[in-house]
C-alpha cells in the first residue's frame, strides 16, 4: 500500500477515508485542509484507527513520508491558482506522485506542461469509436442502475456503501463509478468518452454498449452495478442543469434489470413515488424499483440563483421517518443493507444470480 496525502480534506474529500478499505493500493496516512478551515480539529477517526489532520500543506509534504498526494476536486468555488497551483508545484517539486481529477487536470495544463509531474495513474478509457458499428450489442449479465433525482447527491458515498454491502456477501459483480478515481476503490472508471462534448450521443450510447460488453465478456460477472452520472431531469423551469441528457445515453445504451435512485430529503407519499417512478419510466423506458433518501434537503432558491445543486444538510438525528415505506430506504448502514436485499430479491426471482 502507498502512503497518500490527501489535499484539501473536508466534506466532500471524506468519502476517500470512510471508505478506505476498499482503496486498493494507497492509504490515507495525511488530511491536509485549507488554512482558513481550521476549527480546531487536528485528528479524523475512522474504524478506529486516527489520522493526522493538518493545515500547513508546504510542512505536511516535509513532515508526512507520503508517496502519493491526491488532490481532491471540490464542487463548491475554490480558486485553482491560489488554493491548488502551488501545492501541485511543490509536489512536483519534491518528486510526489499525484492525482488529479480531469477537471483539475484540464485547469492545470497550462500552468504545468513544463514541470517534471508525475501522475499516479491515467483514467482515461481508451476505446476507438470508429470500430462500433451501428447496432446494440445484447448484454447477457443482469444490470442495476444507480442513479440520482438531481445532482449532487451523494452519487459516490452511496455506490460506495453498495459496494462494501455486495462485497461482505460475496456476491459475484464488477461495478462502473461515477467518479474518473473510481479506479482507486476497485470500480471500472467512467469512460471518458461519456463526458466528452466532442462525442455525439450517439457515439456516447455505441461506445458505452460496447465498453460494458467487453467488460461482460472479460471479466464474467454475475451482476452489473452501473453509477448513472449527473441528474434524471431538470430541477425546475429556471435551472434546468443537463436535463438528464447524459442519463438518457447511458439508459440507450444498456437497459437496466433493477434501478436504484437517489433522492433529495423530504417526505414522500407512495403517490410521489409513484409519479417520480413513472418520470422515468416515460423518458428512460423502465421504472425505479428502490429509492433511497439522502439527508440533503434542496434549497430550490439558492439553486436558480446560482445555477447549480444547492442542498442543506439535515443532521440524521433530526430526519422524520418517511410517510411512505415501500421500497425507499434510508442512505445509512443498516438501510442499504435492507435496500440491497430488496434489489438481490428481485434479481434471484429472475433466477438469474447464482451467488445470491
Amino acid at each position: 500500500m502507498k502512503k497518500a496525502m490527501i489535499y484539501p480534506f473536508g466534506r466532500e474529500s471524506e468519502f476517500i477515508v470512510e471508505h478506505n478499505e476498499l482503496l486498493q493500493e494507497l492509504n490515507p496516512i495525511c488530511l491536509v485542509g485549507l488554512k482558513g478551515w481550521d476549527k480546531g480539529q487536528h485528528e479524523y477517526w475512522v474504524n478506529n484507527n486516527k489520522i493526522p489532520l493538518v493545515y500547513d500543506f508546504e510542512k505536511a509534504i516535509d513532515d508526512y513520508a507520503s508517496e502519493v498526494i491526491w488532490f481532491v476536486d471540490f464542487s463548491t468555488h475554490l480558486d485553482f491558482k491560489t488554493e491548488y497551483l502551488p501545492f501541485i508545484k511543490l509536489a512536483c517539486e519534491k518528486e510526489k506522485k499525484i492525482i488529479l481529477s480531469k477537471n483539475l487536470n484540464d485547469m492545470a495544463k497550462d500552468y504545468i506542461a513544463d514541470l517534471p509531474i508525475k501522475f499516479y495513474r491515467s483514467y482515461e478509457t481508451k476505446m476507438d469509436k470508429k470500430k462500433n458499428g451501428e447496432f446494440l450489442k445484447p448484454i447477457n449479465t443482469p444490470i442495476v442502475y444507480i442513479c440520482s433525482l438531481y445532482g449532487d447527491l451523494c452519487e459516490f458515498d452511496f455506490q460506495l456503501m453498495v459496494r462494501k454491502e455486495l462485497k461482505k456477501r460475496n456476491v459475484s459483480f464488477i461495478q462502473i463509478g461515477t467518479k474518473d478515481v473510481s479506479k482507486e476503490f476497485g470500480f471500472f472508471d467512467v469512460p471518458w468518452f461519456m463526458v466528452d462534448d466532442n462525442v455525439s450521443d450517439k457515439e456516447k450510447t455505441l461506445m458505452f454498449n460496447r465498453y460494458v460488453k467487453e467488460l461482460e465478456e472479460t471479466e464474467r460477472p454475475e451482476l452489473i452495478i452501473i453509477g448513472v452520472p449527473g441528474e434524471m431531469c431538470a430541477v425546475s423551469e429556471n435551472y434546468v442543469a443537463g436535463f438528464g441528457y447524459l442519463a438518457r445515453d447511458y439508459f440507450y445504451a444498456v437497459k437496466p434489470d433493477v434501478v436504484g435512485m437517489l433522492l433529495p430529503y423530504d417526505l414522500y407519499l407512495e403517490s410521489d413515488l409513484h409519479f417520480i417512478s413513472e418520470m422515468v419510466k416515460n423518458r428512460f423506458g423502465v421504472p425505479v424499483d428502490v429509492f433511497c433518501r439522502t439527508n440533503r434537503r434542496m434549497q430550490l432558491s439558492d439553486t436558480e440563483l446560482e445555477q447549480k445543486c444547492t442542498y442543506l444538510t439535515v443532521n440524521k438525528n433530526d430526519m422524520k421517518e418517511n410517510p411512505s415505506k415501500e421500497n425507499i430506504y434510508d442512505l445509512e448502514k443498516e438501510q442499504v443493507s435492507k435496500l440491497i436485499s430488496a434489489i438481490l430479491n428481485k434479481l434471484k426471482s429472475y433466477g438469474s444470480v447464482d451467488s445470491i
